[in-house]
């Protein structure tokens, strides 16, 4: 009997730590146990909506690229009031320490099961549901990590400990541990469109601020599945894909033309998006266009065609 009585108690003290544990969140559970917090020692957020990243810690350097708010950069060194930051599309530069947060709760992929891409050209983040002030604007491609589902909105995670919600709309679910699934040329051809008129902006990669022509391919490629370096891609032969002769040119094909004068060296690239036309970020024209692929200066600038949906 008393045996019986032991196993009893302790059968009673396993249920109740077990229920203490499954109504634990992420953000009160004891996190130490499930995260690596050596990896992300060196390891920062970005805080703004899209933070400039130059050739030198200097802001009249060249801007490089761009990263979004609460995407992941690898600080490599540090100079008053700028950090050394490697990013995920490639590149390393140089970003305001001001715009990037050391700690980085918010995209540790050990306390959340799914998180939120943004597929639409910008979005708002709000306090409550449905309603309240904005906290944050973002841009399509920032990725925010899901703690919650109400309606048709998310409760996300954010930077500086907060959360906030976004609604469903113009968005995608992805389980932290997998990349975005791959979509198809015609998917590529509607996100490219969004972007007509968008400016131009050397280094840019949004509406927000502007945008140039390997922006623009890495971001509509990115959340089509499509996962090319951005810094790869003024390299006709360090973009994956088949080679494709003009005659052969499908919708969702890259491609790829020079400058006019330095022949093999790529300076612009477009998606190819049906009907002889093709869009990509003009300097010229100061914004995101539609071209021909009949007019002479296609005819002679380009270098191939790489086709990335089979």
């Amino acid at each position: 009997m008393m045996k019986k009585n032991v196993m009893s108690i302790i059968t009673i003290i396993l249920i109740q730590f077990l229920l203490v544990s499954c109504i634990q969140s992420p953000e009160d559970s004891d996190s130490t146990h499930r995260v690596d917090e050596s990896y992300y020692e060196n390891k920062a957020v970005v805080i703004d909506t899209v933070a400039d990243v130059f050739k030198e810690p200097d802001l009249s350097s060249e801007r490089l690229t761009q990263v979004l708010f609460n995407q992941k950069v690898t600080i490599l060194e540090d100079s008053e009031g700028w950090a050394k930051v490697e990013v995920v599309d490639g590149h390393i530069g140089w970003i305001r320490a001001k715009y990037i947060d050391e700690n980085c709760k918010s995209i540790m992929d050990q306390l959340y099961d799914d998180r939120v891409v943004v597929t639409g050209k910008t979005k708002r983040v709000f306090t409550k549901p449905g309603e309240g002030a904005t906290i944050k604007n973002v841009v399509m491609g920032t990725e925010l990590y899901v703690l919650t589902i109400m309606g048709n909105y998310y409760k996300v995670a954010l930077p500086w400990d907060m959360t906030g919600w976004v609604e469903r709309k113009d968005t995608i679910v992805v389980p932290v541990k997998k990349s975005i699934k791959k979509t198809s040329e015609i998917d590529l051809v509607t996100t490219v469109n969004k972007f007509i008129g968008t400016s131009y902006l050397s280094g840019g990669i949004s509406d927000w601020e502007g945008i140039d022509s390997t922006g623009l391919v890495y971001i509509c490629t990115r959340i089509n599945g499509i996962e090319i370096l951005r810094k790869n891609l003024l390299d006709y032969d360090a973009v994956e894909g088949e080679n494709i002769e003009i005659q052969n040119i499908k919708q969702g094909d890259l491609v790829f033309l020079n400058n006019g004068r330095e022949f093999e060296k790529v300076f612009e690239i477009g998606i190819f998006i049906g009907e002889d036309q093709f869009i990509y970020a003009d300097k010229s024209e100061g914004a995101v266009v539609s071209a021909s692929t009949q007019s002479e200066r296609f005819q002679n600038r380009l270098i191939g065609i790489k086709r990335i949906f089979n």
